[in-house]
């Protein structure tokens, strides 16, 4: 799942740099509110692609902690 999770996150941003130089995706909506000079657009779109990357870096690493610290129950103790 976190490595599902971090390729999503490299797919994101890799479309935002390959529609810059004419493949599509958010990139080309960049270069056509660019072009345009919709700045205000250009600026969320930006802003967009930075929250929507760091949101799954955060839950990928997320993930990544509780599998390497494991499953642990809550509020649960066991008395021997």
């Amino acid at each position: 799942m976190s490595l599902a999770l971090y390729r999503f996150e490299i797919n994101v941003r890799t479309s935002a740099i390959l529609g810059l130089i004419g493949v599509g995706g958010i990139g080309a909506m960049l270069t056509d509110y660019t072009q345009h000079r919709e700045w205000d657009t250009v600026g969320v779109l930006i802003i967009v692609v930075i929250v929507v990357t760091m949101l799954i870096d955060a839950i990928s690493g997320a993930i990544r902690r509780r599998i390497m610290e494991g499953a642990k129950v809550r509020g649960v103790e066991r008395k021997h």
